[in-house]
């Protein structure tokens, strides 16, 4: 700025001023803290889903493949099955069939006739209970089923109970 024969300067002011830079800093970590947790906390929701889909799904395979064997055997071998108590087993005769299931190491598993156990659920859960009930009376005969299956996932763990029940072919009432 001039005044008559002499230059007055004047500082022009740039930049933020220490105050300014410290607030703008906290308010930063504020909203980064909160983010963080926010994301922290998706990251357990999810785990949790996804510990709860592989616990249904794994329930669902294993529950409708016991259920329609049973559905379609003709008997229970109650010599050979294991009732009322957990671990129990499970064998079913189907004409010349004989048809298995059985707890072991954590994993529901069916064998046919002879053959060799296979695994009805997927090694990412753990079936921890598993009850088979045989309930008759003069023209019925049918098998319920109790199970329990556990999921972990991250730092999430899942465990539901099942129970469901079907009637022996031809013995209907």
């Amino acid at each position: 700025m001039k005044t008559g024969r002499y230059t007055i300067f004047t500082k022009k002011t740039t930049g933020f001023a220490i105050v300014e830079l410290v607030v703008y800093l906290g308010i930063l970590a504020i909203v980064s803290a909160g983010s963080i947790t926010l994301l922290l906390s998706l990251q357990d929701i999810v785990s949790k889903h996804k510990a709860q889909q592989l616990v249904a799904r794994n329930a669902t395979v294993a529950l409708e493949r016991m259920l329609y064997e049973v559905r379609a055997a003709d008997a229970v071998n109650t010599g050979a099955s294991t009732l009322g108590s957990s671990p129990g087993t499970l064998v079913l005769t189907q004409g010349a069939t004989t048809t298995s299931f059985t707890l072991n190491s954590g994993a529901l598993k069916i064998k046919l006739n002879n053959g060799s156990y296979n695994a009805l659920t997927s090694s990412d859960v753990s079936v921890t209970n598993v009850t088979f009930y045989r309930y008759t009376n003069s023209n019925t005969e049918m098998v319920r089923v109790l199970m329990t299956i556990s999921a972990t996932v991250g730092h999430s763990t899942v465990s539901e109970s099942f129970d469901s029940a079907a009637v022996l072919l031809n013995s209907y009432d």
